[in-house]
């Protein structure tokens, strides 16, 4: 792959927001994970998501973002991950908290995504 699709780049989602990320993608992950040509980027997107969680666990008072850095495959695909639940699955967005967080993280990707 050429350089740029390889450099990581900087994301900054509100915690709440990652958190529900964290619940999604944990909730696809086994799904995933066993399609041979997803195991590269579901297990970068899972390292980079647990990473997150184990900074939050360190932390003594929650702060309001979390930062993770992907790829631009990672990124895409978690794009499209979310875009599908939204459109899709109506228990994933039941509650209207959770689906304002979706659609952060969604803007918040596409914005790193055009950097």
């Amino acid at each position: 792959m050429t350089e740029p699709m390889m450099e990581k780049k900087q994301v900054e989602l509100g915690t709440q927001a990652f958190l529900v990320l964290c619940q999604l993608f944990d909730g696809c992950y086994d799904e995933l994970s066993t399609r041979t040509e997803l195991q590269h980027v579901t297990e970068t997107i899972a390292a980079e998501l647990l990473s997150g969680v184990a900074f939050l666990k360190e932390q003594p008072k929650p702060p309001k973002q979390v930062a993770i850095a992907l790829a631009l495959p990672e990124l895409f695909f978690l794009q499209k991950l979310l875009k599908e639940m939204l459109e899709n699955v109506p228990e994933v967005t039941a509650q209207p908290k959770s689906r304002e967080w979706l659609e952060e993280c969604l803007q918040t990707l596409g914005r790193a995504v055009l950097q």
